[in-house]
């Protein structure tokens, strides 16, 4: 569905660039599993000399393609939780 994927899209990267300090530097990375492959971007940021606010940019650093379907990049207690299971 193309409306909740850009929604999806939207989301993460409110709650992604919420975290970076605009210093245009890419010290930042993000990891997105793809159905099919992995892929890592740079994320950096600019200060926004105008009203519209600091400026970020990714940018695809790595690609590896996958044999099999992916499911998912957890494993274990994810966020520290036990005895839930």
């Amino acid at each position: 569905n193309v409306l909740f994927s850009e929604m999806y899209y939207t989301a993460l990267m409110y709650f992604l660039f919420s975290l970076i300090p605009p210093r245009g530097t890419e010290l930042l990375h993000l990891a997105v599993l793809h159905p099919k492959k992995l892929c890592v971007y740079s994320v950096s940021g600019t200060l926004g000399n105008v009203e519209h606010g600091n400026q970020y940019q990714i940018k695809l650093m790595y690609e590896h393609n996958l044999q099999r379907t992916a499911c998912n990049m957890t494993h274990g207690p994810f966020g520290g939780v036990k005895g839930i299971l």
